[in-house]
C-alpha cells in the first residue's frame, strides 16, 4: 500500500481502523497528526517514521499483528495515549500497561548517548493554525473538523461557540481538564465522531440524557467512573464502534454494552476492579482489553466467541485458571482452552447450564 494514496500534510485525525492494512504509507510528512487510528488491521511493526511525529497525541494500533515497540516511543513528548491491546506483543506486560508505564519501560532501554525528545521532534515550528476556523473565544477548528482543547484546566464548554461550528465539528479533544461530567451542552454537535475525555474527574459520566448519533469512540480513560450504568442509561450513540474506560474504579459485573450501543467492537476497561464478566456481556465485541481487574472466573462459554472475538486480553486477574502459560499464547489459545472446557452434555439449545471455573483450583461448581 505505500504510495498508493497522499495524506495532507495538515491532517490532524487519521482514521484508518478496520483496513486489512499490512503496511502504511511514509508517515513523517504527517507533521500535523494529533490522532492516529489503525486498529484492527495486519500491521507488524509501527511505521518507521512514527516516533518522529511531532504532534502525535493519541495513537491506537489495536489488533493488529505487531511483536515489539520501538524504545524511541519513550522520547515523543506529545504522546498521552498508546494503544496496543490485542497484539502478539513478545512482552506481554505492554499489553496491560498504561502509556506512562510504557514510556518509562522504553526510556529504561535507551541508550544514555541517545537523542532527545527535541532532537526526534526537530525545532521546525508548524503553523497548526494555518486554515483553520477561529471562534470568538480563541477556539481553532482544523479543516478536518478538529477542536483540541486539551490541559486548559476547563470544567465547563462555552455553548455559543459550540453552537456557531456545531456543524464542523468531527472529533473534539478534552483530556487533561477539569470536568466533572460529560458536557451536556455537546448535544450540540451532531457531527461530533470522536470525543477524548481522558484524564479528567469524572464520576458520574452523565445525569441527563445526551444524543450524539455519529459518535464512533468516546475515551474516558483515567477518571473516576465507578459504575457505567449513569454512561448507558442517558447516552444514546448507536454509532459507538470504540469505548476506552480504562484506569477508573469500575467494579461488579460488565454490563452488556451492545445492548445500549449495538455497534460496539472494541471495549478497552483495564485497570478497573471488575469481578465478573458473562459470554453475554462479550458476544459481539471483537477487540477486548479487561487486564488488571479482579475477574475471579472465566465463563467456558466465552470460548464459544471464537470466530467473533478476536482479541480478549485477561491477564492481571485473580483467576488461575487458564493460568499464565495459556494467556500469553494469545486469544486463539485462551477461547479454545475455554471452549474445552464445557462439559458436552452442557451443550444444550435451551441455555439453561452454566459452568465456571473457580479462581482457586479450577475446579467447575
Amino acid at each position: 500500500m505505500r504510495g498508493q494514496f497522499h495524506i495532507p500534510a495538515r491532517l490532524k485525525t487519521l482514521n484508518l481502523a478496520t483496513n486489512r492494512l499490512r503496511s502504511l504509507p511514509e508517515v513523517s510528512t504527517w507533521t500535523s497528526l494529533t490522532t492516529l487510528l489503525v486498529g484492527e488491521n495486519k500491521l507488524s511493526a509501527l511505521p518507521e517514521a512514527f516516533v518522529a511525529l511531532p504532534q502525535l497525541r493519541s495513537a491506537d494500533f489495536t489488533g493488529n499483528d505487531i511483536t515489539q515497540l520501538d524504545e524511541r516511543i519513550a522520547l515523543m513528548e506529545s504522546l498521552e495515549h498508546l494503544t496496543v491491546a490485542a497484539n502478539p506483543l513478545r512482552e506481554r506486560k505492554f499489553l496491560t500497561l498504561g502509556t506512562d508505564e510504557i514510556k518509562r519501560d522504553l526510556a529504561a532501554r535507551l541508550p544514555t548517548n541517545d537523542v532527545t525528545g527535541a532532537d526526534i521532534n526537530g525545532d521546525v515550528d508548524y503553523d497548526l493554525a494555518e486554515g483553520s476556523q477561529n471562534t470568538d473565544s480563541g477556539w481553532q477548528v482544523s479543516p478536518s473538523g478538529s477542536l483540541d482543547l486539551s490541559a486548559q484546566t476547563l470544567s465547563t464548554l462555552d455553548e455559543h461557540s459550540l453552537e456557531k461550528f456545531a456543524d464542523r465539528i468531527r472529533q473534539l479533544s478534552l483530556q487533561k481538564n477539569t470536568f466533572e461530567a460529560i458536557p451536556a451542552t455537546l448535544s450540540h454537535l451532531h457531527h461530533l465522531t470522536a470525543l477524548d475525555l481522558s484524564r479528567n474527574a469524572i464520576e458520574i459520566a452523565l445525569s441527563s440524557p445526551l444524543e450524539l448519533p455519529r459518535l464512533r469512540e468516546l475515551r474516558l480513560t483515567c477518571n473516576k467512573l465507578k459504575s457505567l450504568e449513569p454512561l448507558t442509561s442517558q447516552l444514546t450513540a448507536p454509532s459507538l464502534q470504540i469505548l476506552d474506560v480504562s484506569q477508573n474504579r469500575l467494579s461488579g459485573s460488565l454490563l452488556v454494552l451492545r445492548t445500549f450501543f449495538p455497534e460496539l467492537l472494541t471495549l478497552l476497561a483495564s485497570d478497573n476492579s471488575l469481578s465478573e464478566i458473562s459470554a453475554e456481556s462479550l458476544t459481539g465485541l471483537k477487540i477486548v482489553n479487561l487486564s488488571n481487574n479482579d475477574i475471579e472466573r472465566l465463563e467456558p462459554r466465552i470460548g464459544l466467541l471464537q470466530g467473533t472475538l478476536t482479541g480478549l486480553e485477561v491477564e492481571g486477574n485473580k483467576f488461575r485458571v487458564p493460568n499464565y502459560q495459556i494467556l500469553k499464547k494469545g486469544t486463539d489459545a485462551v477461547l479454545t482452552w475455554l471452549r474445552d472446557k464445557i462439559p458436552r452434555e452442557s451443550w444444550k439449545s435451551d441455555g439453561t447450564e452454566v459452568e465456571f471455573f473457580d479462581a482457586v483450583d479450577g475446579e467447575t461448581f
